[in-house]
């Protein structure tokens, strides 16, 4: 893993500081959601920490049946929100 990856970086809802969330991505038929409980929000942690998670949940809650997906928490005082869900091929979201 990269250095970027491991260097603690602050996640918030403010487009002035760190890296701005909601943010999502897709691969596939699996969705990744990273973000923070509310607009005041600022928590800090690493790439790492959220790849390291989402990993966790979806060999926990998407892989095994009934595939639903699951939601965690990471970073110095748990406030960013790590979810992971299927989605149907070929559906948009």
């Amino acid at each position: 893993m990269g250095q970027k990856a491991l260097a603690p970086l602050v996640f918030s809802r403010s487009a002035t500081e760190g890296f701005k969330v909601p943010e999502s991505w897709q691969y596939g038929s699996c969705v990744l959601t990273i973000d923070v409980e509310g607009a005041d929000v600022y928590e800090t942690s690493t790439f790492a920490a959220v790849t390291k998670r989402a990993f966790a949940l979806m060999v926990q809650c998407v892989i095994n049946e009934p595939h639903l997906g699951g939601r965690s928490f990471v970073g110095d005082h748990d406030g960013l929100e790590v979810l992971v869900f299927g989605v149907e091929r070929g559906r948009e979201c």
